[in-house]
């Protein structure tokens, strides 16, 4: 089993309560909420069917409900994790309601969500919530030391930029952006993550705000409309320059 870092309480609390079938893990990104699904039991081994990507359609949670209908082979539990509810579409999310109104006997279904606020009541009163809090400084710098050999000023810059969040920490390294010279660098390469340039947007204008809070209103208007804009690209797939290109607008002070 994958030691799991941090999320004491959490995992207590999921091993405590081991008759819950259905549970929505909420907590920001990159904090660890699929690895601790993965990994929180006691065995070495147990079937798993996990339902990811960028859109996650009615397809795969069939394919959820076949596995679930089967009989364990490795444990007691058949295992499904929905990573995460923000892919899915609404098809999608009809059809693992029908499950959770009635899952299998010895099935476990964790669906992770980053934005618990909104989450659609029908799925939420079917599920037990478990809200997973951000990692601290060291634990999160530990699992990061453990993967990357980056020198402690970087690390810090990073974890100032995703507090608490290894696995969004991790997903801007692999992109480079610790060797990138500013944000208007960071913000026309196209192959950062949209999510790691929309968090560092967000940390700028906060950042804007308590240094000129005569500017408060402004900037909130701007984060406003790039927010929209991030919603949008997701949704709709838009492409990444044309999305890039708007921000540049939006924020021509970059």
């Amino acid at each position: 089993m994958k030691q799991i870092i941090g999320h004491d309480k959490a995992i207590k609390k999921l091993i405590d309560n081991m008759q819950v079938q259905s549970w929505i893990i909420c907590g920001k990104k990159g904090i660890g909420k699929a690895t601790l699904t993965k990994n929180y039991q006691f065995q070495e081994e147990f079937d798993l069917y996990v339902a990811s990507g960028n859109t996650i359609g009615i397809e795969q949670i069939r394919e959820m409900k076949d596995f679930l209908y089967l009989s364990p082979i490795h444990s007691e539990y058949k295992v499904a994790i929905v990573d995460s509810l923000e892919e899915m579409n609404n098809n999608s999310k009809n059809a693992i309601l029908k499950i959770l109104e009635e899952p299998p006997k010895n099935a476990k279904i964790f669906i992770i969500s980053h934005r618990p606020y909104d989450i659609q009541a029908t799925i939420k009163c079917r599920c037990f919530q478990l809200n997973l809090s951000p990692l601290t400084y060291e634990e999160t710098k530990y699992i990061v030391y453990s993967k990357y050999q980056i020198n402690d000023q970087v690390f810090n810059t990073m974890f100032n930029l995703f507090s608490g969040a290894p696995g969004m920490i991790m997903n801007a390294i692999n992109s480079n952006l610790d060797k990138m010279g500013n944000f208007n660098e960071i913000i026309n390469n196209n192959d950062v993550d949209l999510g790691l340039i929309s968090r560092i947007i967000q940390v700028s204008i906060l950042r804007d705000i308590k240094a000129n809070p005569e500017s408060t209103e402004i900037l909130i208007d701007q984060w406003s409309k790039i927010n929209k804009l991030f919603t949008y690209a997701k949704q709709f797939h838009l492409d990444k320059k044309h999305v890039l290109a708007n921000i540049i607008n939006i924020l021509p002070n970059l």
